[in-house]
């Protein structure tokens, strides 16, 4: 059967708002060679998962990583990646097929798991705390937490180790309204279903989409920015409204 054969390499679309995105972009890794132009993502595996089902676990774990959105999610709003296609070794096309939603696990030995999944082992991995906070930021991505709640954990967690949100926002270079607006939004927005807690302020409302996604990516650059101040790699330039998505 085809879905059981391995796979050479498997094609998503790339869409913003229902469009096709123009984003262009080649990634090495060990893993596999990934060529994204004109509204598609094509991932060609140097080591062929040994089945359709396989092929999927390992780019969908690779697209929610910490390291994938630095990669794609660099646009106003979020690019969705949906499979289109798929070539198996020894010959033989699929075309669209339904997308799986599935956890990957299992023992490998480190080397074998470092070749073959290059983006479980981040840039900051030697730092035992950013290594804590990306793996909370990848659970929201694989949805296993809430983003208001993986946000405030965060920022409650830099704060500390930081000594305070002033010291945080000058030694990260943080402008002040983006601090502000990160604060307020993980204080006092969301439903019942989704706020962190409730308290004066409480609003009884949830993020908008643009909101959610201008908080999302926020929070992706305190989370860099801290992992490169701490690394020694302090940052050049200030973090502004500017450089986010649109509120």
């Amino acid at each position: 059967m085809l879905l059981n054969r391995p796979v050479a390499w498997i094609r998503y679309s790339v869409k913003a708002n229902d469009q096709l995105d123009p984003l262009a972009l080649t990634h090495e890794s060990s893993a596999f060679r990934l060529v994204v132009g004109a509204g598609e993502a094509r991932f060609e595996f140097r080591e062929p998962p040994y089945s359709w089902e396989e092929a999927q676990r390992r780019v969908l774990e690779f697209l929610s990583s910490f390291e994938a959105d630095l990669l794609l999610q660099t646009g106003p709003i979020r690019r969705e990646f949906n499979v289109s296609g798929a070539g198996f070794v020894g010959g033989g096309v699929l075309g669209p097929m339904a997308t799986l939603k599935v956890k990957v696990g299992g023992p490998l030995a480190e080397a074998n798991t470092r070749r073959q999944f290059p983006w479980r082992f981040h840039r900051f991995e030697g730092d035992a705390l950013i290594t804590a906070l990306v793996q909370r930021y990848e659970d929201f991505r694989r949805n296993r937490d809430r983003l208001l709640s993986t946000a405030f954990f965060v920022l409650t967690a830099l704060e500390s180790v930081f000594g305070g949100r002033s010291a945080l926002r000058s030694q990260l270079a943080v402008e002040r309204r983006v601090i502000n607006h990160f604060a307020e939004f993980v204080s006092e927005f969301g439903s019942l279903g989704t706020a962190r807690k409730i308290r004066a302020k409480y609003k009884g409302q949830d993020l908008t989409s643009a909101q959610a996604y201008w908080l999302e990516c926020t929070l992706r650059q305190l989370l860099l920015r801290a992992g490169q101040y701490r690394s020694g790699n302090l940052p050049t330039s200030s973090l502004s409204m500017s450089q986010l998505p649109p509120l």
